[in-house]
C-alpha cells in the first residue's frame, strides 16, 4: 500500500463494513491496527444527531478494543470484568449471551459492569417472556409447537425476542421430557447461541445462589 511505500510501519485502519474486508496479509514487519464494528452503523448519508451520537460513541469503544483497553465482541467491557465474566461463565456462554442481548436490542454505547449487563438481560428477557405469554394465542403459539414437533413447521413469523423465547420453551420442554429433538437449523440459527447461553446462565446463577 501507499502507506507502506512511504515507510510506515504501524498503520491503522478503520473498516465500515459489518463484515471486515481487510483480509489481505502485510510484512512481518507492519503492524495493522483494525478498528471495526460488527454491526453495520446505517447509512452512510444518515446525519441525524442520533445516529451521529451513537456512531461517535460506538466508533470510540472500538477504538479502545482495538488497542485492547475493553473487551467485548458487541458489548464494551474493561478488561478485569470480562475476565471476570469469563470465569464465571465461559467464553461460550458470553458470547450467546451478547447475541441475547443484541437480540434484545441493550444499548451497547454503554461499558457494562458484569452485574449491570447480566441483570439488564434477564430484565429483558422478563419483559418479552411476559409479552411472549400474554400473545401466545394470537401468536397460536400452540400450532407452532405441534408444527414442530411433527416436522412441519417451514416459517417461523415472529420478531426475534418472540424466537427466542419460543425456541426456550421448545428446549424446556425437551429437558423436562428427557428427549433431544431435533431443530431445524434455518429456522433458529439466529437464537440458538443465545437460547443455550441463556439456559446456562440460569443453571448458573441458580448453583451460586446455593
Amino acid at each position: 500500500s501507499m502507506l507502506r511505500r512511504r515507510g510506515h510501519r504501524h498503520i491503522v485502519t478503520v473498516d465500515l463494513e459489518p463484515k471486515a474486508s481487510v483480509l489481505s496479509r502485510l510484512d512481518d514487519n507492519v503492524q495493522l491496527t483494525l478498528i471495526h464494528d460488527k454491526q453495520s452503523l446505517g447509512g452512510f448519508l444518515d446525519l441525524t444527531p442520533a445516529v451521529l451520537r451513537r456512531n461517535f460513541r460506538l466508533g470510540y469503544l472500538d477504538t479502545m478494543k482495538a488497542f485492547a483497553r475493553l473487551n467485548g465482541e458487541y458489548y464494551s467491557f474493561r478488561n478485569e470484568d470480562y475476565q471476570e465474566l469469563l470465569r464465571r461463565f465461559g467464553f461460550e456462554t458470553i458470547s450467546g449471551l451478547e447475541q441475547a442481548a443484541l437480540i434484545y436490542e441493550i444499548d451497547r454505547c454503554c461499558i457494562y459492569k458484569p452485574d449491570d449487563f447480566i441483570n439488564e438481560i434477564r430484565r429483558k428477557r422478563t419483559e418479552f417472556q411476559m409479552a411472549y405469554e400474554e400473545k401466545r394465542k394470537a401468536l397460536k403459539i400452540e400450532h407452532k409447537l405441534k408444527a414442530l414437533a411433527s416436522g412441519k413447521l417451514r416459517v417461523l413469523n415472529l420478531l426475534p425476542p418472540l424466537q427466542l423465547a419460543f425456541l426456550m420453551e421448545v428446549k424446556a420442554v425437551a429437558r423436562q421430557n428427557g428427549t433431544a429433538q431435533r431443530l431445524p437449523l434455518r429456522l433458529f440459527a439466529a437464537v440458538d447461541d443465545a437460547a443455550n447461553a441463556l439456559s446456562q446462565l440460569n443453571g448458573l446463577i441458580e448453583s451460586e445462589n446455593v
